[in-house]
């Protein structure tokens, strides 16, 4: 009799976790997101998109956009085996939105072009080569989380992007950002090997309080062409940094 409650009881189980599954998708489709459950989702057309369960061990890219959408990882974590993205954009006009960890990739959120402004907020990236990086595009970092990444937490190589208010903990770099007019505000960028480094012209570096790096806590590679101001820090390779 024991046994055969017990078999019915984890039958029971599985039925109730099918039918929470089942819930939890038919709800995200009446309010019109669109589920993704698999590694290697394309998102080709726009909409509202959330992912509805952890994807593990993605051998290549964790999800691709290609249009104009929304992405909410709804507390979700997104894990690769080493290689290719966690999210791969290729597109402008894209909001991706945690809470959700994006683990084990060479790039967490790897922005390749964009034209319309990207936004990226309340997303965790740890455990990869670049947690967030963006090599032309136009983007917005707000409040996100970069913690061990080996090369940087943040890398943009733009013209008029934002990024503020994030964390950066225990990276290679936490900040590292090119391009011309870019503004970096309010982040927190401690114990990396270096807080913020600045390349190209005319970025504000303002606000932000980057302590305990290890070789410089702000690090302008120009001969201060930027702005820097307001920043809390102990280290600087250049007198113009404040």
């Amino acid at each position: 009799m024991t046994k055969c409650w017990a078999n019915g009881s984890a039958k029971g189980h599985l039925a109730l976790l099918g039918l929470f599954l089942l819930i939890q998708l038919a709800a995200a489709s009446a309010q019109g997101q669109i589920p993704v459950t698999s590694c290697e989702t394309y998102i080709r057309d726009p909409g509202d998109y959330i992912l509805a369960n952890n994807l593990s061990d993605c051998s290549r890219f964790g999800i691709v956009i290609t249009t104009h959408a929304r992405l909410n990882l709804n507390g979700h974590t997104i894990s690769g085996t080493g290689n290719f993205s966690g999210i791969y954009v290729d597109s402008g006009g894209v909001e991706i939105s945690g809470p959700g960890t994006i683990s084990n990739f060479e790039t967490g959120v790897f922005i390749a072009s964009g034209g319309d402004l990207v936004r990226v907020t309340q997303v965790s990236s740890t455990g990869n080569s670049v947690g967030f990086y963006s090599p032309v595009a136009r983007v917005l970092f707000q409040q996100n989380t970069a913690t061990g990444n080996t090369s940087s937490g943040f890398s943009i190589v733009s013209i008029e992007s934002e990024i503020h208010d994030n964390t950066a903990t225990g990276n290679g770099q936490g900040i590292d950002v090119d391009g011309v007019r870019n503004q970096v505000t309010h982040n927190t960028t401690n114990n990396n090997r270096y807080g913020i480094a600045a390349r190209g012209a005319d970025n504000v570096i303002k606000g932000n309080t980057a302590l305990n790096n290890g070789t410089y806590d702000l690090l302008d590679y120009t001969d201060c062409r930027n702005l820097w101001t307001d920043n809390t820090f102990h280290t600087a390779n250049r007198s113009c940094i404040h």
